[in-house]
């Protein structure tokens, strides 16, 4: 078995909050895109926001914490 390395142990904690930040929000934006991409043309662009907006609240918030 490989014991880790002390470098790969201190660049984990090494990550600034900021950019774990904008890395999960590139999920939590292109998920949604994902899922809109189906309904392209089919649904009004208030509905789609309202849909990503709970999208991140309801489901992508809680499953990321």
């Amino acid at each position: 078995m490989l014991l880790p390395d002390i470098n790969t142990t201190v660049l984990i904690d090494d990550i600034p909050e900021t950019v774990y930040f904008m890395f999960q929000m590139t999920f939590a934006i292109i998920t949604p895109a994902l899922i809109v991409g189906a309904f392209a043309e089919r649904m009004k662009f208030s509905a789609m926001l309202w849909f990503s907006g709970l999208w991140l609240i309801i489901v992508y918030a809680p499953v990321c914490h």
